[in-house]
């Protein structure tokens, strides 16, 4: 399937500060309603990717690391680890849909149409397998 030369995750923008791509510790921490130890932890723990940069604090006498995450880091976290009932997930994906663009719109469906078609396919093999 030919992609359309929107960026994919122009749908999920909205969920985000605009005009940003890297967010501290600090600002992921209120953007995923976590204290900032918790995203920290996270941080180190490998549950929220991004980049850690040495240094060494204003006196010079302790090293310190600056934590940087990536937009795209963010939200795969926020919908790695969503707590919401299934029909939410599904009204969800609903209203990011209504923000997506016609081209956006079409590379979906059709993404939809190949998984279906892909699921039947699975389906009907498993189903010759077991009646021979």
């Amino acid at each position: 399937m030919k992609r359309s030369h929107t960026d994919p995750n122009d749908h999920l923008r909205f969920l985000l500060p605009e005009g940003k791509d890297f967010f501290s510790i600090k600002e992921v921490a209120k953007i995923i309603n976590k204290s900032t130890q918790f995203t920290r932890d996270a941080f180190r723990n490998g549950r929220l990717l991004g980049y850690a940069l040495k240094g060494r604090s204003l006196d010079k006498h302790q090293n310190r690391s600056a934590y940087l995450i990536h937009r795209d880091d963010v939200i795969i976290y926020l919908l790695k680890h969503a707590n919401h009932a299934p029909q939410e997930f599904a009204d969800r994906i609903i209203e990011l849909l209504t923000k997506a663009t016609n081209d956006q719109l079409e590379y979906f469906q059709k993404a939809i149409q190949l998984e279906a078609e892909e699921r039947i396919r699975i389906s009907d093999s498993t189903q010759n397998i077991n009646t021979e």
